[in-house]
């Protein structure tokens, strides 16, 4: 009789182990302080810097910064959603209806909307309902 073998499946997430304590930081300390103090915003009621737009190479840590970001929102109950345009083929500009009621919002990839006008005219309309209600921040990446 032939060997069984199982695999074992285990609820790891990337988001559980991509943190602001394992971000090598380097020269962008004041990326990381940046968004650790959107907390401290929500918590103060005072949302000043509701829209921040990180740009860089690819492979230098946007996406881990906005993991690290999830993961600081549930340590300290502030809403949060997180979406990569990479994933944007499966679904239409419909998904960012109503986004703007989390406190937090984390859009990867933007890069990938190039030519895209349905998605890039919801994400305008995006920007403008996160500054027109005043009590969310909107974290946006791309080269």
């Amino acid at each position: 009789m032939g060997q069984v073998t199982s695999q074992l499946l285990l609820p790891v997430g990337l988001k559980d182990t991509e943190s602001f304590e394992s971000f090598i930081p380097g020269k962008n300390q004041q990326v990381c302080h940046h968004l650790l103090n959107l907390f401290e915003e929500h918590t103060n009621k005072n949302i000043e810097h509701w829209l921040t737009y990180l740009f860089a190479d690819t492979g230098v840590g946007k996406s881990h910064l906005l993991y690290a970001s999830c993961l600081q929102a549930e340590h300290v109950n502030v809403t949060c959603v997180y979406f990569s345009f990479k994933e944007k083929q499966q679904m239409s500009p419909d998904v960012l209806q109503s986004l703007e009621h989390y406190q937090l919002i984390c859009l990867d990839d933007i890069e990938y909307l190039d030519g895209e006008q349905d998605w890039q005219e919801a994400i305008f309309n995006l920007i403008n309902r996160v500054k027109e209600k005043g009590d969310s921040c909107l974290v946006i990446t791309g080269n």
